[in-house]
């Protein structure tokens, strides 16, 4: 009789101890899970008044110093700007159907702007957008500092690498590929802990060069690769769409859209395709 006591102790003991273990591993399996939206959208903000006058991007004189919309975060979108950012809405609205959305922003008027926009015309045709959130390390790049009164002197960019080149007192490309780094760490923290998220679409407005970076982080492209893309048009998405296995590829759009005849997550770009880009970003910060 002490004996059947002590192996029903002994098993009741195992049987806790197994039950246990599922248990934790049950949570450690929840605690792993990712949330993963279908689509993620890198929307580049519409035209902005500094796309047509770049003189907005910082004043001339003291004067000009004092008045509203002038230097790189506080310019503001065009009348035509605001039409595309609201057409962009109504595409994306399009595209994303039933899905709930997330938005992050640069905290720049024009991208604001957009945001506004585009977030207006999602929710006018049902979209449910759960919640929409500015980060700086969206900004644009920053080519001469503060207001930037003229174009930076770009001779020695050639001669060192178009990517890790750094105009005096701005950014290099690589700078913002290593803040945008930090900034996916973020999104997968929100991965992790926004259900809300599952099946979604998270759309980013933020500016041409910036998406293009992104997309260059999240696909793990080589500089090489990146220099092979151009700016998308203003009111235009770069758009990362999740395949059965959960990874994300360009949609065929997307390609269009970057001007590319491939995608360069697949193939490596051959050194006489390296030479057909004359400028990562030619023009002026957008």
């Amino acid at each position: 009789m002490h004996l059947t006591n002590t192996f029903l102790v002994a098993g009741s003991a195992l049987g806790a101890i197994l039950i246990w273990r599922r248990i934790r591993k049950l949570e450690e399996r929840l605690h792993r899970r990712t949330f993963k939206p279908d689509y993620i959208i890198l929307l580049r903000h519409g035209e902005s008044e500094a796309n047509i006058d770049p003189s907005k991007y910082g004043p001339v004189n003291a004067a000009d110093a004092h008045q509203e919309g002038y230097g790189d975060p506080n310019v503001r979108l065009s009348a035509q700007g605001i039409l595309q950012a609201s057409e962009a809405g109504d595409r994306l609205a399009r595209k994303i159907g039933k899905r709930t959305v997330l938005m992050y922003v640069s905290p720049y008027q024009r991208t604001r702007q957009t945001a506004d926009a585009v977030e207006s015309r999602l929710r006018a045709a049902g979209v449910r957008v759960s919640w929409r959130w500015e980060d700086p390390r969206l900004r644009e790049r920053e080519f001469c500092g503060s207001f930037q009164r003229e174009e930076p002197h770009r001779d020695e960019e050639w001669q060192y690498s178009r990517f890790f080149w750094r105009p005096a007192s701005g950014e290099s490309c690589a700078d913002v590929y290593d803040r945008i780094t930090t900034f996916l760490e973020t999104l997968w923290r929100d991965f992790a802990s926004l259900p809300a998220l599952e099946g979604g679409a998270v759309v980013v407005v933020s500016h041409g060069l910036t998406n293009r970076i992104f997309a260059m982080r999240w696909l793990h492209w080589t500089p090489e690769a990146f220099a092979l893309t151009s700016n998308p048009g203003n009111g235009a998405a770069i758009v990362l769409v999740r395949d059965p296995n959960g990874r994300y590829r360009l949609d065929p759009e997307s390609l269009a859209v970057l001007r590319l005849d491939r995608d360069p997550t697949t193939s490596r770009p051959t050194a006489q395709a390296r030479g057909a880009r004359d400028s990562l970003n030619a023009a002026r910060p957008s």
